[in-house]
């Protein structure tokens, strides 16, 4: 399951980054037209008529790229949602749990949950306000400085490229997120049936998980309980800590566990399924500190 959702993802982060590609190779176009058909002359008017034709057009572009990105991302987050759920409730519960065709409400209110008060639309319109404001900022500086028609193209360039990274780390801290909620509601789900079982938080192991969560590893709380971080987070699992030194980018899972069923293997990034082992003791074997 968590190769399809590696997939998913991967495809996801490929389609945001065709959006900004094709808008790119518009403005690009759009540029080379402009100056075109109205030459540096030093001109007032037609410099201040250059810069607001060129302000519509990537206004223009940018709205549409944010449109389609709102819509990539909450039918990806949706799919992964749905899958996640169905998937742990079907090795959990079988047939008894069936998850079956869910409330388009509930999936809605899964995806757009927020993280640090913000939900998915507010954070994507976010970042749309400030590229509009950073695009705007550097049309004007290379208009006032004389620019070749290159220059603007790679000043905007620039800023697309920044917000590509945004939406990336978007795309990822949603997707990490909307895979643990699924999990997260199916556990409530069993419980509330009378399976009894814990969640326990899982680092991923190597040097690039934060210091909070390889303390982290190995905790067990209730279903319905919540797990306390060092960073000052507190939520039902990885992805799900209402706080940002928490939430964004985390690669960290929860698993489930039944009394008297403890792992008996683990996974380790670029080592394979290995004896089980807890993150203080992996780090310790290789020399380097787990606390803050």
């Amino acid at each position: 399951m968590e190769k399809r959702m590696d997939r998913i993802l991967a495809k996801t982060e490929k389609t945001l980054l065709k959006e900004y590609r094709n808008a790119l190779k518009k403005i690009r176009a759009e540029l080379a037209q402009l100056y075109g058909t109205f030459p540096l002359t030093g001109a007032k008017s037609l410099e201040a008529r250059r810069l607001r034709n060129l302000e519509i057009f990537i206004l223009n572009e940018i709205n549409r790229i944010y449109r389609n990105n709102q819509s990539t991302l909450y039918d990806s987050l949706s799919e992964m949602y749905n899958m996640t759920g169905w998937a742990i409730e079907m090795e959990i519960g079988g047939a008894q749990m069936a998850w079956g065709v869910i409330n388009p409400d509930v999936i809605r209110r899964a995806v757009m949950a927020p993280i640090d008060k913000l939900t998915l639309n507010d954070r994507l319109e976010r970042n749309r306000r400030k590229i509009i404001a950073e695009i705007k900022h550097q049309l004007t500086q290379g208009l006032i400085m004389g620019n070749s028609y290159e220059k603007i193209a790679q000043r905007i360039k620039n800023v697309l490229e920044q917000d590509v990274r945004k939406a990336r780390v978007i795309a990822r801290t949603e997707g990490h997120r909307i895979r643990n909620t699924g999990k997260f509601d199916s556990a409530k789900r069993a419980a509330e049936l009378g399976l009894e079982m814990v969640k326990v938080w899982d680092a991923t192991l190597d040097h690039r998980t934060r210091p909070a969560h390889r303390k982290l590893d190995g905790k067990k709380v209730g279903v319905n309980e919540n797990f306390i971080s060092p960073a000052g987070g507190i939520g039902p699992g990885p992805g799900m800590m209402n706080h940002p030194k928490d939430d964004i980018q985390c690669r960290c899972i929860f698993r489930l566990e039944f009394p008297g069923f403890e792992p008996q293997k683990r996974r380790i990034r670029g080592e394979g399924v290995q004896p089980y082992t807890t993150y203080e003791r992996w780090a310790k074997a290789r020399g380097f500190k787990v606390g803050m």
